[in-house]
């Protein structure tokens, strides 16, 4: 059933995606996400909108969430399909200091937004495959120069831009975005017609049924 949040819609579809790069059950979900644009991308919008869930205040040391991460890692292998990289299991996960923080890396899909808008899904998702399964340092400049090398853009521009003022609050303007469309866990999904907005899917969901709902919209 269709859950209405508002009233009254024109015939544009836009489908926005509330994630967080350090949400694992999103990085679990990356994969049926791309199943799903690449099955519509030519007949619905698709806007990614970051909900800042680890971002700045709300940021923690490794320490005091990698017990609940080790925890979950198995369920959401074995529901997704996604596995979780030694390289992250027995490196990053480990170091207790580190910034569980996802305010950088929010900041490089805004910047990518501008820059690439093209490859905004494809940053956000490679982002998370590096941290989670690669366990790369992504509160580094380096990491988002090596994670940018083929796309067709200045490299040191994207770097200015990532830790420049007007892109950081591009992204904190962003989360109080997420807040209003009502994005309370990640990943989620709402469909927005003209001016009502439906919602799709809260936490993990199969890219077939997803496809199937959205379909029926466009049938309408």
């Amino acid at each position: 059933m269709k859950e209405k949040i508002m009233d009254s819609f024109s015939e544009q579809i836009e489908i926005v995606y509330g994630f967080d790069p350090l949400c694992g059950w999103c990085y679990g979900f990356s994969n049926e996400l791309k199943a799903v644009i690449d099955s519509l991308d030519h007949r619905v919008k698709f806007t990614l909108v970051n909900g800042g869930l680890f971002a700045g205040s709300r940021g923690i040391k490794m320490g005091q969430i990698n017990a609940h991460i080790k925890r979950n890692m198995p369920l959401v292998t074995k529901i997704t399909g996604t596995p979780f990289g030694e390289s992250f299991i027995n490196g990053v996960l480990e170091e207790s200091n580190y910034p569980y923080d996802s305010k950088k890396s929010s900041v490089a899909v805004m910047v990518i937004k501008e820059m690439l808008p093209k490859r905004t899904f494809e940053l956000a998702s490679n982002i998370q495959k590096e941290f989670f399964f690669e366990g790369k340092d992504i509160q580094s400049d380096q990491f988002y120069r090596e994670l940018i090398c083929d796309y067709p853009i200045d490299k040191e521009e994207f770097i200015r831009n990532l830790n420049s003022k007007k892109y950081i609050e591009s992204a904190e303007q962003e989360f109080t975005l997420a807040s209003q469309y009502g994005f309370n866990g990640y990943p989620s999904c709402l469909l927005r017609k003209g001016t009502s907005t439906f919602v799709l899917s809260h936490g993990f969901v199969k890219a077939k049924p997803l496809i199937q709902k959205i379909e029926s919209f466009l049938n309408q």
